[in-house]
């Protein structure tokens, strides 16, 4: 076999789209691969059950086409045809051993000849039907499913994403978010220069406070921007109307997450109980880095209700806040 045609398999042990389309590949030509190939291909498909599914119905195809019959010719055509022969052999008898002779020699070859083509085609045939079951049973879109009686009330998300200005100084922002209130509490802090919290939600407005200047102001939804991708209802909107779509399992962190791809560079991923673990950001050339530095799940018990605390602190005085980095 030319290995030259097929692509080096991944180095990398962790399950991911690339590697699972590389392990394919090699499934496909099983029989052509050395024992070493075999052996790194069988690590992966011990660990990932997609392709142990893969393997599973392309041996299985095997065997049914294996097993198939030889297709040969209705016995009613046979008798039809001797009929004719035997009643055209009674004003011709003297060539009639002779016809019947060419004419099951003839009938020979064109089996032997037919007989391959007719076993590609089953084979195909066959393949094209496993492929389509296998794409029905394994459709992402088809096997995932937010359970209807799932709800994130009672718990608290925290999070952290440093980022950069302009001119490329950085600020780091820190939230707290009540996943039953959609209430937020965030601090942005940038070096000595800049320290705001702003806490409140899109239905009960926001109130900024300058901790350094000691001002406040209302209505400061500048400071307190919110992802909808970590809204419960909102994933489950965006995924029946076709805005985000599930990408199948992977592994972040050492933990199996689900991925939610929102098609416009960002990934949210899910832990197998259906609550957030962070967000990706696709790069260049497929790579991706998370969004959040730090991202935890919290019960709402464990978190200070100072929190989401909307009045304005004593000794603060009502402004304009600073513009945000």
């Amino acid at each position: 076999m030319n290995q030259d045609r097929l692509p080096p398999f991944p180095s990398n042990e962790a399950l991911s789209p690339q590697t699972c389309q590389v392990a394919r590949l090699y499934l496909a030509v099983w029989d052509d691969l050395t024992s070493e190939e075999k052996q790194t291909v069988m690590k992966h498909v011990r660990h990932c059950e997609t392709c142990a599914q893969e393997m599973h119905l392309i041996q299985e195809a095997k065997r049914i086409v294996t097993g198939l019959e030889m297709s040969q010719p209705s016995a009613r055509v046979d008798e039809a045809v001797y009929a004719a022969i035997a009643n055209r052999s009674r004003t011709h008898p003297t060539h009639f051993a002779q016809r019947r002779q060419r004419r099951e020699e003839q009938r020979t070859r064109a089996r032997n000849k037919w007989r391959p083509i007719t076993l590609v085609a089953s084979l195909l045939l066959l393949c094209a039907a496993s492929l389509a079951i296998y794409t029905s049973l394994l459709s992402p879109t088809q096997q995932f499913q937010i359970p209807t009686d799932l709800t994130w009330n009672g718990y608290v998300l925290h999070y952290s994403q440093t980022q950069t200005t302009k001119d490329g100084t950085k600020y780091r922002e820190d939230t707290y978010r009540d996943l039953a209130s959609d209430m937020t509490h965030v601090e942005t802090t940038m070096d000595n220069e800049v320290d705001v919290v702003a806490v409140g939600n899109k239905e009960h407005g926001v109130l900024g406070k300058d901790m350094m200047n000691h001002v406040a102001q209302w209505d400061a939804f500048a400071w307190n921007e919110s992802t909808s991708m970590l809204n419960l209802a909102q994933i489950r909107a965006d995924l029946q109307a076709g805005r985000a779509s599930y990408e199948g399992k992977e592994t972040f962190k050492q933990q199996e997450v689900y991925q939610i791809d929102y098609h416009d560079g960002y990934i949210l991923l899910l832990d197998m109980d259906y609550m957030p673990v962070n967000i990706l950001h696709q790069k260049n050339q497929g790579q991706t880095e998370p969004v959040y530095d730090q991202f935890e799940v919290l019960r709402t018990e464990k978190v200070p209700q100072e929190l989401w605390d909307m009045n304005v602190p004593q000794g603060f005085k009502m402004g304009t806040l600073p513009p945000k980095p």
